[in-house]
């Protein structure tokens, strides 16, 4: 899901219960992720948040070290499953 925040792209990455949320300026993620504890907070599950520029999500490590790159990297992910075959 994509809405423009200030003129800048705010993309909502969901799947299942999993999501990443990108957007130039962190008081603006910040305020997403406040949003959606107060709507969801009623489940009572905590919700874990992680920030910086290195993050695994779904089997992927998502390296933005980089300025205006991304590295995709599922070594660890596609070791695992050959160890359990």
């Amino acid at each position: 899901m994509n809405k423009m925040v200030n003129g800048k792209q705010c993309t909502i990455l969901f799947h299942v219960d999993d999501l990443k949320i990108s957007y130039e300026s962190s008081t603006v993620v910040t305020e997403v992720i406040d949003i959606l504890k107060k709507r969801y907070d009623k489940f009572k599950k905590s919700m874990s948040v992680t920030r910086g520029k290195v993050h695994e999500y779904l089997g992927m490590v998502l390296d933005f070290t980089v300025p205006g790159k991304v590295r995709i990297d599922m070594t660890k992910f596609v070791g695992t499953m050959i160890d359990g075959m």
